[in-house]
């Protein structure tokens, strides 16, 4: 991750090419360490090599935004819980706690004046009552591309868990619909959800038909279209999903949002994401680039996706499925052990 931006990379041909600017920050969807329930030490060195700011507090020189997945221990911040269905809490703790240092750093820096210049702004602009949730804004240098960033930690759904999972959603549905509500009620702003289980036949083990439709509903109608960013399967797979099923957008009725199942930096080599959000100079329209990284080369996964509705969809080719329905269905379903702790 360190390693970009260079003179020597560029991007994928398959998604444009042109010159990678400057990283914004780095998102993680989960499974920050192996195991949140006993290993403390692996969250220690999770801490140490992320860091927080990207400012020499860890290896990593970008800021970083983080939440819990199910590797990560405890199924709830809630303290009124029993210890039996708490378990370890460790991770839980420790991503509300950075959430609230990254907001008090933030007021402390706007409070000495505007902020200095840099590549890509970032301003938080909530924090979950229980501290878990949080949503942020990133604009460039000149302000005039931004995205609003939502995340919701294990999935979205209002309270206590489903017969089809023992994880608490802690009321994230609830927030990201107060949250759209006063962060982007504009319906042209990019909005990307992030959280842990995808749409995929493994994540689907993991929380309910009931949850994932309502998940939908909360994002579908806007002027923009939402990209939902997620992780689990420790798999790169880009496709589109409806509500209830998977697959290439031309294959799916009603409305279907793009999805970007990111990989594991636990892999050797490690594997991420580089992701890109710009307007087409020819039509205007936001445009949204992924590429696989996997070490110091390109992997073979890339796609572009058209947010901007009513544009010319011939200004920009969509290439954003990279498995059909029935791959999506069945990938990841070795990710339940993937076993590595992180590596310096």
């Amino acid at each position: 991750m360190n390693a970009l931006p260079n003179s020597k990379t560029q991007w994928p041909a398959a998604v444009g090419g042109g010159n990678i600017h400057t990283p914004a920050g780095v998102v993680v969807t989960g499974d920050l360490i192996d195991n949140g329930f006993t290993e403390y030490k692996q969250w220690l060195q999770f801490e140490k090599l992320f860091g927080l700011h990207g400012n020499g507090d860890g290896k990593l020189r970008y800021p970083v935004f983080e939440m819990r997945g199910n590797h990560d221990g405890a199924n709830t911040t809630d303290y009124e819980q029993p210890p039996s269905v708490q378990g370890g809490n460790f991770v839980a703790r420790g991503v509300v706690a950075r959430t609230r240092m990254k907001s008090t750093i933030q007021r402390r820096l706007t409070s000495r004046g505007p902020l200095p210049p840099s590549p890509a702004t970032f301003r938080l602009t909530a924090i979950s009552q229980s501290g878990l949730h949080y949503s942020w804004d990133w604009k460039n240098a000149d302000g005039d591309v931004g995205a609003h960033m939502v995340a919701l930690n294990l999935y979205c759904f209002y309270g206590p868990p489903c017969a089809a999972s023992w994880e608490y959603p802690e009321h994230s549905r609830t927030f990201l619909q107060k949250d759209l509500a006063l962060y982007a009620k504009d319906p042209n702003t990019p909005v990307f959800v992030h959280q842990h289980y995808g749409m995929d036949g493994y994540s689907n083990l993991w929380y309910s038909e009931e949850q994932r439709i309502q998940f939908h509903q909360t994002l579908v109608g806007r002027a923009t279209l939402p990209l939902i960013f997620v992780g689990h399967t420790h798999a790169a797979q880009l496709y589109w999903w409806n509500g209830t099923h998977t697959g290439a957008r031309a294959d799916l009725t009603g409305e279907a949002l793009p999805v970007a199942n990111t990989p594991s930096t636990n892999k050797e080599p490690t594997q991420i994401f580089a992701v890109e959000l710009r307007r087409d100079a020819s039509s205007g329209a936001l445009v949204l680039r992924v590429a696989l990284r996997t070490g110091d080369s390109w992997g073979d996964i890339a796609g572009n996706v058209t947010l901007s509705r009513g544009t010319d969809s011939n200004a920009v080719e969509d290439n954003w499925t990279s498995l059909d329905a029935a791959e999506v269905k069945s990938a990841g379903w070795h990710a339940r052990a993937h076993g590595e702790s992180l590596k310096s």
